[in-house]
């Protein structure tokens, strides 16, 4: 809970009575909160508030040890509200309840001190990193409050390891009631065999060991709720016998490798009446078999079990399942019904059954074999009999003969569901099965009771899925309760040209589906979610039609067959092909990205748009004007046919490389050109993403007369490994876009004289072959130049370049030198987006104070404009970088950076030069921030109007605080950064003390807020008061409410990092001087 103060005025007529003063009104409304009605509470009423306030710091699994620390952040947090709330909460031993080894040290040691005698939780988490801030070794943490360990009443351990705990864990600890350990990085046990708590377990009631050895003796565990053992040495009669001790057991689980006895002796049965969940998961399936067979469950709602591999050819499933399993078959029937249903998947090599809707209903289950076991089919349906509701799924690889056959005639089963990883073969398999009856002499078909059937797999032919629907709706008797109508959802991908080429899937044949007596809808769905595609849905729209058929939900969806008379159909060619042509995305490109991007979703709609009718279809693959595109990735008969439809048409020529090697069978570069080399003389453009040259330098060393786009990128070798290339052969008037990355190019004048765009990165070039080309160039739109460019022995002068259609420039240059020569010959009188970063290698020589005052003299009026437009920019310094870029303007138009790779203090009196008194700049000091002359000359600039303190230390943060509160010089009467509408602190471990001095001096030392020098508001992070660079200040409610008071300031508020838009935690209600709303 976080106090915010915000002091927009609500009450106009407070603003009138004191004389329009927008601040003076709420600075004694302010301090009377002091005198409301919770600062009035009796000292028990508000410790019982606060302890409501706080969450639960309880806990019984490793994973939820992390609670502990939000409780004390939450505490510390509450701590701050007032003077009175800090003496309180640390007089009140019961809210110190928790030692956490990510806490600082001298934050456990109050802890400590102020829980008196009260249990204590102890919580140790091995970080991530093991330098992590203030962190011990669990040896060291577990030392400091040894002296602690009578009043333990919890203990959790995530450890890596031993590391020196069997000594803390293997003495008696009075008080412990919950032992938690995870050897969190260990798959085996390492710990030698702890006799826990030296014995002395009788008051513990929650146990969780992973990874470890225990010595376990009859008796162990007496009282417990909750046991769970993961990878622990342990026989599988020891269990039992902790399970004959504990009758009050709510939760069990075992997870790992279990010994089984030499010899099994009979042992009496356990009824759990208490236990509400239990998971076994098990390598050996004789270890669930037997402990199944020694418990009895009447109050579980959670039951999960695993058989695990390692005795699949010795053990017997269907003993397992008709015996074992049999006491169990109720509680999991109510379940699916209670839960609205199941999920079954068999394939070769796992069975599971679950339950559907676990999280929502509180209730559930889950079985899992680790091998073939088609009897568990058989199994399941006879548990559910003819209870509706289960889900049956075929993944990858299933095997089906006998599963088919199991299945048949379950009556339980009302939704089949072919996912992405299969087979055509199967899935037409699966069909099949669903059209056949259940024998040679019944008219009932296989699953008589299927409601819908969900296919998300690719390559096999539609006419299979026709075929199915009219036998198994057409041959049997007509729909009843028993044989209800027939859903069938598609996803809407799944006919695509992966396996085979892709079959014909029309409107016509579409509409035989689903006009089918037996079928209720059919629907093309999206991949995540049930929606349908408005072109494919078959759901009747006229109310009407199903009334003039009796009310029947069927008969009337035949009436969708008549689409094929809809006006679309009968519209002529020419003006169908203008339609398509409008519905396709645009397949151009000048980068690899939009090329590789582009040319695969083109394709994808092309052939998407191909299966809406015959007509379509015969449209686009008679029309050559389609087929454009000839891309890698696609497989080789799909390029081919593109080439042949294509006729006489310009191409589009995309390599894509892929991540691994020999995926899919995808080319190699040199394949791929080879194949597509015959059509060069149609080639439009090319876009190659390559691994060193693999033999395409034959192929862009060569003429193509229609060629207007180069791309290369060669994205797996930063640094250029291909030969000298002559582009085109030197034929390349005709190009209108070049995008070369990692390549070299063979430079002569004049070999590009007509571009409209070009990119070079980690091209070998001199500076003054840019230079040649932007004199030969002057339509060019975009520019990027990125990498090391070598600058000439002598430079001689050349004319200015005006690029009066230049839109977009980006000069990243490694010597800054080179920057410089391209920008001192071009002017740029249309430049929206303007990008220029310098490198260091020439940081030494180079002269930043000519560069910003000369160079970039001719571009500041167009980043002024640009800061103007776009509502302001944002400025920061640090001993590494300077960068002044624009804010995101509304329409995301314009745009300018300028970054740096180096200290320059010039920077920030030439921003200030260049905006001169235009409002909006913002002022960030980050981490390393460089403040002595960079705080000078920031001082008088009239254009800063924020400033933002992020992730800086306390030095800092303290030091611009100082800064803020004094004057431009001696004697003057207005502060430095005389401007300034808001300061935003996300910074950690500074004192507030500093930021009310700051307040004081800066607004009441100078004269009332004016135009000049408008009201601060103030915003600061929550966890700006951290407690790890020092103990945390006391941030109490009357601090809060001077700063807040104080005539120059607006507002103080806490914003949250996702808050940045002034949200408040708890807002101040000016009229009744109280707090209202929060979180």
């Amino acid at each position: 809970m976080l106090w915010s103060f915000n002091s927009r005025p609500t009450n106009p007529v407070a603003r009138v009575n004191n004389g329009g003063n927008p601040v003076a009104p709420y600075r004694a409304a302010a301090i009377n909160q002091q005198k409301s009605l919770i600062s009035q509470l009796p000292t028990e009423t508000l410790t019982s508030i606060i302890h409501w306030a706080l969450p639960y710091a309880g806990f019984t699994s490793i994973d939820e040890a992390d609670t502990p620390r939000v409780y004390m952040r939450k505490l510390y947090i509450l701590r701050q509200v007032s003077k009175r709330w800090h003496g309180v909460i640390d007089g009140t031993p019961s809210f110190w309840t928790v030692l956490h080894s990510t806490l600082p040290p001298h934050v456990n040691n109050a802890t400590i001190v102020r829980s008196a005698s009260c249990p204590l939780a102890v919580v140790y988490k091995v970080p991530w990193d093991p330098d992590i801030h203030y962190h011990p070794s669990p040896e060291g943490f577990l030392r400091t409050i040894d002296h602690t360990r009578y009043r333990w009443s919890t203990v959790a351990l995530d450890i890596c390891g031993d590391e020196g705990m069997s000594e803390y864990l293997a003495t008696p600890a009075p008080l412990l009631r919950t032992v938690i350990t995870r050897s969190y990085w260990e798959d085996e046990v390492t710990m030698e065999p702890l006799e826990l708590l030296g014995g002395q377990t009788a008051n513990l009631r929650h146990v969780q060991v992973e990874a470890a050895s225990l010595q376990w003796r009859t008796g162990l565990f007496s009282e417990l709720r909750s046991l769970s053992l993961t990878k622990v040495d342990l026989i599988v009669s020891q269990v039992i016998d902790f399970l004959h001790t504990s009758p009050d057991l709510e939760e069990l689980c075992i997870n790992g490798n279990l010994e089984m006895p030499t010899s099994q002796t009979p042992a009496s049965m356990i009824t759990l009446s208490h236990l509400r969940s239990i998971q076994l998961a098990c390598d050996r399936s004789g270890v669930v078999d037997y402990i199944l067979q020694h418990i009895r469950l009447p109050s579980c709602l959670t039951f999960d079990v695993s058989l695990g591999d390692e005795d699949d050819y010795a053990f017997d499933y269907p003993r397992f399942m008709d015996e074992t399993m049999e006491p169990f078959c109720g509680m999991l029937r109510e379940i699916h019904i209670g839960n609205g249903g199941s999920k079954m998947s068999a394939e070769d090599h796992a069975f599971r059954w679950q339950s559907l809707n676990e999280a929502d209903r509180g209730r559930g289950f889950s079985i899992n074999i680790q091998a073939f076991c088609p009897m568990g089919i058989r199994w399941v349906g006879q548990t559910l009999q003819e209870e509706s509701g289960l889900e049956v799924e075929f993944p990858s690889f299933a095997a089906l003969g006998d599963v088919l056959t199991n299945l048949a005639p379950l009556r339980c089963v009302t939704r089949v569901r072919i996912p992405r990883q299969g087979y055509a073969q199967s899935t037409e398999e699966i069909l099949q099965f669903l059209r056949q009856p259940l024998s040679p002499s019944v008219s009932t078909p296989s699953l008589p009771c299927l409601r819908e059937l969900l296919i998300t797999w690719t390559g096999w032919d539609v006419q299979a899925l026709l075929d199915m629907v009219q036998q198994r709706c057409s041959a049997f008797s007509r729909p009843t309760l028993d044989q209800t109508p027939l859903i069938i959802k598609i996803e809407h991908e799944v006919v695509w040209f992966y396996s085979t080429p892709l079959p014909i899937l029309d409107l016509a044949t579409l509409s035989k589906i689903r006009g089918n007596e037996g079928v209720e809808c059919f629907q093309f769905t999206k991949r995540k979610g049930n929606s349908m595609l408005s072109s494919v849905n078959f759901r009747p729209a006229n109310p009407v039609a199903t009334a003039n058929n009796g009310g029947s939900l069927v008969p009337p969806h035949r009436a969708t067959i008549n689409q094929q008379e809809s006006p679309i159909f009968q519209l002529p060619t020419e003006t169908l092909t203008s339609i398509i042509h409008w519905a396709l995305p645009y397949a151009g490109f000048t980068s690899i990205n939009e090329a590789i991007d582009s040319s695969w979703e083109y394709m994808r709609k092309l052939y998407i748009l191909r299966r809406v009718s015959k007509r379509w279809y015969d449209v686009i693959d008679g029309t050559p004007s389609f087929w454009t595109v000839l891309l890698s990735t696609l497989p080789s008969h799909v390029n081919g046919a593109t080439v042949v439809r294509s006729a006489s048409r310009p191409l589009a020529i995309v390599f894509e490389h892929p991540e691994e090697p020999n995926i899919d069978d995808h080319p190699s570069p040199e394949e791929f050109l080879g194949t597509v080399g015959p059509t060069r003389s149609r080639w439009s453009a090319v876009a190659l993403d390559t691994f060193d040259d693999e033999g395409i330098s034959e192929y862009l060393a060569t003429s193509a007369p229609l060629l207007h786009t180069v791309v290369i990128r060669n994205e797996w070798n930063y640094w250029v490994t291909m030969e000298p290339l002559e582009l085109l052969g030197g034929q390349a008037a005709n190009l209108r876009h070049v995008d070369v990355s990692c390549a070299l190019l063979q430079w002569r004048t004049g070999l590009f004289s007509e571009l409209k765009s070009l990119s070079l990165t980690q091209v070998d070039l001199m500076v003054g072959q840019v230079i040649d080309f932007l004199h030969a160039s002057p339509d060019l739109e975009e520019l990027c130049i990125d990498g090391y460019f070598e600058m000439p022995i002598s430079q001689t002068s050349a004319s200015i370049i005006t690029l009066s259609h230049l839109k977009s420039i980006r000069l990243e240059c490694d010597i800054s030198a080179a920057a410089v020569s391209i920008l001192q010959q071009i002017r740029l009188p249309s430049c929206l987006m303007f990008d220029v970063s310098l490198g260091d290698e020439d940081e030494d020589d180079f002269d930043y104070s000519r560069f910003m005052d000369e160079t970039m003299d001719p571009f500041c009026g167009m980043l002024r404009e640009t800061h103007i437009e776009n509502g302001g920019s944002k400025m920061s310094v640090d001993h590494r970088v300077f960068r002044w870029i624009s804010l995101t303007g509304p329409d995301r138009r314009r745009f300018f950076s300028i970054f740096i790779q180096a200290f320059c203090l010039v920077g920030v009196h030439w921003v200030g030069q260049t905006l001169r008194e235009e409002s909006g700049l913002q002022v960030e000091f980050p981490y390393n921030a460089v403040l002595g002359d960079v705080l000078r000359d920031l001082a008088p600039l009239r254009c800063v109007t924020r400033v933002l303190v992020t992730q800086s230390d306390a030095r800092i943060t303290h030091e611009i605080l100082r800064f803020l509160r004094q004057p431009l010089g001696p004697g003057a009467s207005a502060p430095s950064l005389p401007c300034l509408r808001e300061l935003l602190i996300t910074s950690t471990g500074w004192d507030v003390q500093a930021l009310l001095d700051m307040v004081q001096q800066r607004c009441t030392a100078f004269p009332a807020p004016t135009l000049d020098q408008p009201p601060l508001a103030i915003k600061i992070e929550p966890g700006t008061f951290s407690w790890y660079y020092g103990p945390r200040p006391i941030i109490e409610l009357a601090t809060l409410v001077k700063i807040r008071g104080t005539e120059g300031v607006e507002c103080f508020q806490f914003v949250g990092k996702r808050d940045a838009d002034g949200t408040l935690a708890i807002t101040w209600n000016e009229e009744t001087s109280e707090p209202t709303g929060g979180y």
